[in-house]
């Protein structure tokens, strides 16, 4: 297929106050092998230099880079919103300012999205970059089996286990697809899992996932990140479980469910989050304090059995020079 017959992808790279990072993700999404490809920026009203390092790229690449600076502060969902309504063409993908896509990520998924027209929204594996043990433990835990997968049997995978479909950089959308369902929602209840909220929708629509067995980009978790961020304020840790015990009884995810058997299955895989938190706890300083703050809201959403026994462990295994996890609140 030539560059003319391929039909068009947009980036889009929603930013606020990443001048830092910024300039790796565009450079990232230019360098893509795939031609037939537009990249959008879209600014927050960032304050530092990230203006200035945008119109650096424009002067770079003007037929294949543009940015947009918002009129107000819309936050972070409302600029992800608006990266939806200003992509162009057949297929569109959204890449943090932080994370860095391969160069043959877009061709891989372009190609499976042109061979199963059932397909709404392909992904791929990723390289997690992050500076807390405990994500680089729990993150391999999240896959799927490479290839075609119905969207309701994804929509099981992700409500009984986690999220398996991955971040947004990792996903490539039928824009057409993904305009038919709504605004991305700000609602606690979402929480960092808002980005991925529209895609679960349009799986249990109707629409199928495609996995490209392959790593593709890196995902960085760093610990000024947004999922880090909801994943240690004890305020918005319903990303686990108000997400998806919610969203259950919504006929539309309820269709692909078997309930109550996926709640109990939800149930279960936190037990073994359980484990894990209990493990990292004896880690040192920040990992120390959010396995914890995990551990503790896991007991309380169980209510199972085990978890009065995972409690004695780790507070056995707490017993360390460092001194109890409780005790890491102070420090």
């Amino acid at each position: 297929m030539s560059s003319a017959q391929a039909p068009l992808v947009t980036i889009c790279i929603p930013t606020y106050n990443r001048a830092d990072l910024l300039g790796s993700a565009i450079r990232s999404a230019l360098a893509q092998t795939y031609q037939n490809l537009r990249v959008v920026v879209v600014d927050n009203c960032s304050t530092d230099a990230t203006v200035a390092l945008l119109e650096e790229f424009q002067r770079e690449a003007p037929e294949r880079f543009r940015f947009v600076v918002n009129d107000s502060n819309v936050g972070m969902q409302g600029n992800f919103e608006r990266c939806g309504e200003l992509a162009e063409g057949k297929y569109f993908k959204i890449v943090c300012s932080d994370d860095y896509a391969y160069p043959t990520l877009v061709a891989k998924q372009v190609a499976a999205l042109e061979a199963h027209p059932r397909v709404a929204v392909a992904t791929a594996r990723r390289r997690r970059l992050s500076d807390s043990a405990l994500f680089r433990l729990y993150d391999p835990l999240l896959k799927m089996r490479g290839g075609l997968c119905p969207g309701a049997a994804a929509v099981r995978f992700v409500f009984r286990r986690s999220n398996m479909i991955g971040g947004s950089a990792q996903l490539l959308m039928r824009l057409e697809a993904y305009r038919t369902v709504g605004r991305i929602r700000n609602d606690p209840v979402v929480g960092s899992m808002f980005d991925i909220e529209p895609m679960l929708r349009l799986l249990a629509s109707g629409w199928d996932l495609f996995v490209v067995d392959e790593v593709l980009c890196d995902y960085n978790s760093h610990s000024s990140s947004y999922t880090r961020a909801t994943l240690s304020d004890p305020q918005v840790q319903d990303f686990f479980f108000a997400f998806r015990e919610e969203q259950a009884r919504d006929p539309l995810y309820a269709r692909c469910l078997r309930l109550p058997d996926d709640l109990v299955a939800s149930r279960r895989n936190a037990a073994l989050l359980l484990m894990i938190a209990g493990f990292a706890a004896t880690f040192p300083g920040r990992d120390r304090q959010l396995a914890t703050r995990l551990f503790d809201y896991l007991q309380e959403k169980c209510n199972i059995g085990v978890v009065r026994a995972l409690r004695t462990v780790l507070d056995l295994g707490l017993r360390l020079p460092g001194g109890r996890a409780r005790d890491a609140e102070a420090s």
